[in-house]
């Protein structure tokens, strides 16, 4: 009997011409090297750094046409750089553990641990891959978007300018970056709506969440069905193909603090900055899935 296939994830937050001909040779691409971590520069006067709490959520969820996909990480990282008064200059790193991904697509916790423990299969971070690529199990354990630049800041990029209303004052932010997902990019843009507590030219906390769900292409990242050794279970797709759909939803949601010591956090061995400086050791070899055939019904969307 052919064992269920259960179908992952991608959070943030968070898979690849999922269903792209199977007949097609792999027409692969190198992948361009991540961006530097902005946490390499000296803070300016009147910028300060926030630290992203553990205790946020990275949710995912899969309309696909037999089965309704959902999951969910509780781990967050990272850190937002900001100045109160140049809202529309903010730079950052948000990170999601991929580690502590879990499902409950079934309300069943037998069916919900295999697909977690599948999941984990896909994104190659499964027991077998960490004792033998550790290497790889590191790069690929995280996900993590790096916010480069605010298309837009409403209702003002100038907090002081914002009212203030039970006690937070609320900005929506238009930001540009970049997603890494199994140590594959791919540019991003997303709506966050910020709650600032404190000081209007000093806050002293905020939150954040998407205002709308980040539509994440599992194919992009070459997320797609392994076995526990991370090797690719040539056919499977055929299996899972109703079950799944190539558009995973990312709705992310945290709290940050501001902290003294931010700019030490955010380079520290498990920090978003230490993150991206080990893709750029994988850049050169590293390899994305083929592009979606035509044939695909599926639309990859970005």
């Amino acid at each position: 009997m052919r064992p269920r296939l259960f179908v992952p994830l991608s959070l943030a937050l968070a898979a690849a011409p999922v269903l792209a001909c199977q007949k097609a040779p792999p027409a692969i691409r190198e992948e361009a090297p991540p961006p530097k971590s902005s946490s390499s520069k000296p803070l300016e006067i009147g910028e300060s750094s926030y630290v992203v709490r553990a205790e946020g959520k990275a949710s995912v969820y899969i309309d696909a046409p037999l089965e309704k996909f959902k999951g969910e990480t509780k781990q967050l990282g990272g850190y937002l750089r900001l100045n109160p008064k140049r809202l529309d200059a903010s730079t950052g790193t948000v990170t999601a553990s991929l580690l502590g991904f879990t499902t409950h697509t079934f309300g069943d916790k037998d069916k919900d641990d295999t697909q977690t423990e599948h999941a984990h299969n896909w994104f190659e971070i499964g027991d077998d891959v960490k004792a033998a690529r550790p290497k790889d199990f590191e790069n690929y354990k995280d996900v993590v978007f790096r916010i480069e630049a605010i298309e837009s800041a409403s209702p003002s990029a100038d907090l002081t300018q914002v009212s203030e209303a039970n006690g937070v004052r609320t900005v929506t932010l238009k930001a540009k970056g970049t997603l890494w997902v199994h140590s594959r990019p791919s540019p991003k843009t997303v709506t966050l709506e910020i709650a600032f507590r404190g000081p209007a030219e000093a806050p002293t906390e905020l939150t954040f969440k998407t205002q709308m769900p980040l539509h994440v292409s599992l194919a992009a990242h070459d997320v797609k069905p392994r076995d526990a050794a991370g090797k690719f279970l040539d056919g499977a797709l055929s299996v899972v193909g109703k079950k799944m759909d190539d558009d995973a939803q990312v709705s992310v949601e945290g709290t940050a603090g501001r902290d003294a010591n931010a700019q030490a956090a955010a380079s520290a061995s498990a920090s978003a900055s230490a993150m991206l400086a080990r893709y750029q050791d994988v850049a050169a070899s590293a390899r994305v899935a083929p592009a979606a055939s035509a044939s695909a019904p599926t639309a990859i969307k970005n």
